[in-house]
């Protein structure tokens, strides 16, 4: 669900390729995508060209995902009317009936009069990218009294209806935990996990994320510690490779000045026209 621009399913793909490939086990790593969720009508082609890509890297083809809208379409159109506060929004939501069809972007034509696909009734493990505006600093925090809530209480209901064994989440570390214990009742067993690019190796880049797996308690064993595991892979791809600032740069030199002249007249400061060490560009 809020699968964006499908990167879940990009480092899916290449791990299984990975893995199968590998000869480390004696088994075939097949997970396979039936159905997404995306808001953004962007990201749609997006998602359909992440799906031939991964098929690429796989050396197969297989019939695409189903592709839903607006996530909120799972609940009845007025289950919010008039709900103000965290409880009855929560309320409202987690007790009303979910719709077995869905509008369907990606088998329907706009034009369909019927442009409908079933919802699948069993499903082994969901990755949901759930709106982070409330939970940094720049959406002011409001958290479980923001204006996303009722995403995270849908995906919530989902879940639950469907009991699917194995989630993932992702969103900023400011993420409210509390309210994620609070939707998921005791039926889920949450490890949250911290990590940023320099974890796979991208040293030169800087944007840290939590991944919370939630593990259905009657329906899945733990057989590592997720938090040992990752720690593990970071340590093991720190040893192996650590990218620079200048790994990402692919301009000429002539243009990386134009860009350094631009950012000094906006920023005051004398420019130095044969000088590639831009650090005199950087406030303080």
């Amino acid at each position: 669900m809020c699968s964006g621009s499908g990167t879940a399913e990009c480092a899916r793909a290449v791990l299984q390729k990975t893995i199968n490939e590998s000869g480390l086990v004696d088994w075939d790593m097949d997970i396979r995508t039936v159905c997404q969720w995306e808001y953004e009508p962007k990201c749609w082609p997006v998602l359909r060209d992440m799906h031939d890509w991964g098929m690429g890297v796989l050396g197969r083809s297989e019939r695409s995902p189903c592709l839903f809208g607006d996530i909120m379409d799972l609940n009845p159109s007025s289950v919010l009317h008039g709900a103000s506060s965290y409880a009855t929004k929560k309320r409202r939501v987690l007790e009303s009936r979910m719709p077995i069809w869905c509008v369907c972007l990606a088998h329907h034509a706009p034009d369909d009069p019927y442009p409908l696909c079933a919802i699948p009734e069993k499903l082994d493990s969901g990755c949901s990218g759930l709106p982070c505006q409330d939970m940094s600093r720049a959406g002011l925090r409001m958290m479980s009294a923001g204006r996303t809530a009722p995403v995270y209480m849908t995906h919530a209901k989902f879940v639950l209806q469907k009991k699917i064994p194995l989630l993932t989440v992702e969103c900023t570390p400011d993420l409210d935990m509390d309210m994620m214990y609070d939707l998921h009742s005791d039926r889920y067993q949450w490890y949250r996990l911290v990590t940023g690019p320099a974890d796979v190796g991208h040293r030169a880049l800087a944007r840290q994320r939590v991944y919370c797996i939630g593990a259905h308690t009657e329906l899945t064993t733990r057989l590592h510690d997720p938090t040992e595991v990752l720690n593990a892979v970071s340590a093991r791809m720190k040893h192996t490779v650590q990218t620079r600032v200048s790994d990402y740069l692919c301009a000429s030199d002539y243009e990386v000045l134009l860009e350094a002249q631009q950012v000094a007249i906006r920023r005051k400061v004398p420019f130095k026209p044969r000088c590639l060490d831009l650090r005199y560009l950087l406030t303080s």
